[in-house]
């Protein structure tokens, strides 16, 4: 496989969407201009993960992006929610898959600052996150709204291209 045919294998795939996710039309929108393709579909954890095209080999079981709507989405998340949320990472974690927390809209300093909408307390908050982040190899990020369609299709492209280059490399040995 030459570099141009690795970086066409690699754009070519299909972008899983979870059939629970609302409120994305800023991340489909994006999709649709940039001709990326997609799909609905129940997901076990995550909100979203890929399939490559030439295969059709998903890789849901292997990495994900857990979409939330800002940090006041999450705090319920580790609050309210908390049980449902520790299942889908205890899930993720069982598959030893990647996961990605995106936050959209906000940033680590409105989490430092309290900025958000919830009694959810700042070291509290931030005790949560950290936990988390090393309990289940979670990455996390904070990211305008407006960038998520790219966060999510370039990290997976870039995921599938690591595959590729290290199953090409095994050949070549």
């Amino acid at each position: 496989m030459t570099k141009k045919e690795l970086d066409q294998e690699c754009k070519n795939i299909i972008i899983i969407i979870d059939s629970q996710e609302k409120k994305i039309d800023h991340i489909t929108d994006i999709f649709d201009r940039c001709n990326i393709s997609y799909v609905v579909q129940n997901l076990d954890f995550g909100d979203y993960s890929f399939i490559a095209r030439s295969t059709g080999e998903s890789f849901e079981k292997d990495i994900t992006i857990e979409r939330k709507n800002g940090l006041s989405e999450l705090s319920q998340n580790f609050s309210k929610y908390r049980a449902r949320f520790i299942n889908e990472l205890e899930r993720s974690k069982l598959c030893n898959a990647k996961m990605s927390l995106m936050i959209e809209r906000d940033d680590f300093l409105d989490l430092l600052e309290g900025n958000y909408d919830s009694d959810f307390r700042v070291k509290s908050y931030i005790a949560s996150l950290m936990t988390f982040k090393f309990r289940y190899n979670l990455d996390f990020c904070f990211i305008d709204a407006d960038c998520s369609a790219n966060y999510i299709y370039n990290s997976f492209k870039y995921y599938y291209r690591e595959i590729l280059k290290k199953e090409l490399k095994s050949r070549v040995s």
